[in-house]
């Protein structure tokens, strides 16, 4: 005899489960999306994009100082920047111009770089200079024989007195030079005899340029127009020397020559 078999029984239903995380897990996502926005915000937009309280940039461009009064100088570089400036000169720069710069105006260098400045130094201050102007000498007057013997006699006491002599070259080479020459001289002209004219006062003529003498050579007769310079010792070449009058000739005419 079968027995009946016993109804089965479904199987109990499962658990629901608890969805209370859900909100927090969408609050979680709203948070995290927020902070990104402030982070991408903070970037774009914060102190490093050169708002007020970024930091200086490291590095700057140079400014072109040469010329410039190097007190002014010094303030134009402090002002880009650069505070280490040194000068080779400690005194008084507002009387200094910068002469050099290192390094050179227009490159780019970080800001502690140090700055040199060559610098002008002003000329000590001179006492100014007087400068006496000659006047031009007075016309030349013409003399007698005796005139002219007492010049010869003191040339010193008639220093600066124009006149006119008449001569003959006796020496006129490269021991005078080619701006003097030796004459025997006089105030009037006198008569060639013998190759030579008669004329007997040793004297030294010299001229400021070889120019004013010409073409003048030994044994010329000349007239001449002269300032006294007073007396002029030389030595001789038989080791002694000689005091004579000095003239300085301001014009010159050769009016012949001995044979």
């Amino acid at each position: 005899m079968q027995l009946p078999m016993p109804p089965q029984m479904a199987p109990p239903p499962a658990p629901r489960r608890s969805r209370a995380w859900l909100p927090f897990l969408v609050i979680g996502v709203v948070l995290a999306a927020i902070a990104a926005t402030i982070v991408v915000v903070t970037t774009a937009g914060g102190p490093a994009a050169g708002g007020p309280d970024a930091p200086r940039a490291s590095s700057a461009t140079v400014p072109n100082v040469v010329g410039m009064r190097a007190d002014q100088a010094v303030a134009a570089l402090n002002s880009a920047g650069f505070r280490n400036v040194s000068t080779s000169f400690t005194g008084e720069l507002w009387q200094r111009t910068v002469l050099l710069q290192n390094p050179a105006a227009l490159t780019t260098a970080p800001r502690d770089t140090s700055i040199a400045l060559s610098v002008s130094v002003p000329a000590p201050t001179r006492a100014p200079v007087t400068t006496t102007v000659k006047p031009p000498p007075a016309p030349a007057k013409a003399i007698t024989a005796r005139e002219w013997a007492l010049i010869a006699r003191s040339p010193d006491a008639h220093s600066g007195e124009s006149v006119v002599v008449y001569g003959q070259v006796t020496q006129f080479d490269s021991a005078t030079g080619p701006t003097g020459f030796r004459a025997n001289v006089d105030g009037v002209a006198h008569k060639v005899s013998y190759g030579y004219a008669d004329y007997d006062t040793n004297t030294v003529l010299t001229a400021d340029t070889a120019a004013t003498l010409g073409d003048l050579v030994n044994k010329d007769l000349f007239r001449a127009e002269v300032t006294v310079l007073g007396s002029y010792t030389y030595e001789t070449t038989m080791g002694g020397s000689m005091t004579v009058p000095k003239l300085a000739v301001q014009k010159i005419t050769v009016t012949g020559q001995a044979k």
